[in-house]
């Protein structure tokens, strides 16, 4: 019974905010398509310089302590992670603070499309393998966690619109409350997907070096 009410909530709240989740997914994939088209306005000294880069990195991973590392990548991770989710947090506290959830939105999309564009376009199947096997997985978890966050965030941001008087503002500890509690649980699913990224995602880039350094 008690399950049932749990789908039937979730199941309302999507039917409540699809229009923002539509409007949040076009944002991000938005981002996506510009970042992949400013692949292609980079300079040949700034592309040569990421290459470089890539390509002591990929020297350097079988070079490592990987359980060391992995233990200060975990921090580092969880920390910027957490950081940016708390920012989409914050930001939907206050009615001038939903333009900026829109533009991470929008960064976070810029970000991933970059990053696999450019992999593939430098390295062709090298860095489609590389995006397969580093970004995508733990990517599958944190892009939907940033859009849920951010529609969370602009859904309250408006509902403090609506409410206008502060009266009507006194009446938001309950979804203050649930707003808040649902970004808990968003952060524990990005410290999941932090420990993938940190102790998984090395050991399999580690194993696919052999093809990636020729």
């Amino acid at each position: 019974m008690k399950g049932r009410q749990i789908d039937y909530r979730i199941q309302n709240y999507v039917k409540e905010h699809f229009s923002l989740y539509i409007f949040a997914i076009i944002l991000f994939i938005m981002g996506v398509i510009f970042g992949s088209m400013i692949v292609h306005s980079l300079s040949p000294d700034q592309k040569q310089e990421m290459i470089t880069y890539i390509s002591k990195f990929f020297h350097g991973i079988n070079q490592t302590d990987q359980w060391m590392e992995s233990k200060v990548a975990f921090r580092q991770v969880v920390f910027e992670y957490l950081k940016y989710l708390f920012l989409l947090w914050f930001l939907g506290l206050s009615i001038i603070g939903m333009p900026f959830i829109l533009i991470l939105l929008f960064m976070k999309g810029f970000m991933v499309g970059f990053t696999i564009s450019f992999l593939i376009a430098e390295l062709q199947w090298k860095g489609f393998l590389f995006s397969f096997v580093a970004i995508l997985p733990q990517n599958l978890l944190i892009v939907p966690v940033i859009i849920i966050a951010g529609v969370a965030g602009i859904s309250f941001s408006l509902s403090l619109i609506r409410a206008r008087g502060q009266n009507r503002i006194r009446q938001y500890q309950q979804p203050f409350i649930s707003y808040s509690f649902l970004m808990l649980i968003l952060g524990g699913v990005l410290i999941f997907a932090s420990g993938f990224e940190s102790y998984v995602s090395p050991w399999l880039m580690k194993s696919v070096t052999t093809f990636l350094v020729r």
